[in-house]
């Protein structure tokens, strides 16, 4: 069974700590990437957000970012910006707070961002509780599925475009296993919402906090 939205009850219990979904009235979105960059994709996925003038967010792992330094060069040049991935992608549940947070800033070390997302989604309230003095901590509220063997990109799309709203956090992934999908999947979902009159915007601290997103303008 495919999950495109988080458990309802999860976003309300958690919204004072994470972030699943930005507070706006105006038709912006946020696509996010994780698991980059990725030597094979990383360009691709730049070119199609480049042709819509759209902005994104990438986060990566610190393996990943140290082997690849010139494609993390390529993100944020191209006017992109980054999110941290933790540096070996460990499961939060998995491990240790002590290791896992050690992990997290040992990817700090590659590159600085305020931005933070668990893979798999999966953080302990005791990680949250340390990691939240240095990171606003980022779900999503839409899961593409990308990644998925038994997610045919078609029925992907459609979920996509039919659920999107003003705020969405798209979940999507700058990884290998995900590109097939993905090459379907996201500039079709881009010119769709564009045509819907949506922004593609990055996670900014403006979006984040801006009391100002839930006004009219």
């Amino acid at each position: 069974m495919f999950f495109f939205t988080p458990p309802s009850l999860i976003q309300k219990l958690s919204n004072n700590f994470l972030h699943w979904k930005i507070k706006t009235l105006d038709k912006k979105v946020f696509l996010s990437f994780d698991d980059g960059p990725t030597p094979g994709l990383t360009k691709e996925i730049l070119s199609y957000l480049n042709q819509y003038n759209a902005r994104a967010t990438f986060f990566c792992t610190g393996k990943k970012a140290r082997e690849n330094p010139d494609l993390i060069q390529k993100i944020l040049e191209n006017n992109h910006c980054l999110g941290n991935h933790t540096y070996h992608h460990l499961d939060g549940w998995r491990c240790s707070t002590n290791k896992y947070v050690k992990d997290v800033m040992q990817c700090d070390q590659v590159f600085h961002s305020s931005l933070f997302r668990p893979p798999y989604g999966r953080i302990t309230p005791a990680q949250i509780k340390q990691l939240k003095k240095k990171f606003d901590i980022i779900m999503w509220s839409l899961m593409s599925y990308d990644y998925h063997p038994r997610m045919s990109p078609e029925r992907s799309l459609k979920k996509l475009n039919s659920i999107t709203d003003n705020g969405s956090i798209i979940l999507m992934h700058d990884s290998l296993n995900a590109k097939h999908n993905l090459k379907y999947i996201l500039p079709a979902m881009i010119e769709n919402l564009a045509i819907k009159g949506y922004k593609f915007e990055r996670l900014d601290q403006e979006f984040l906090y801006e009391e100002d997103n839930q006004s009219p303008k």
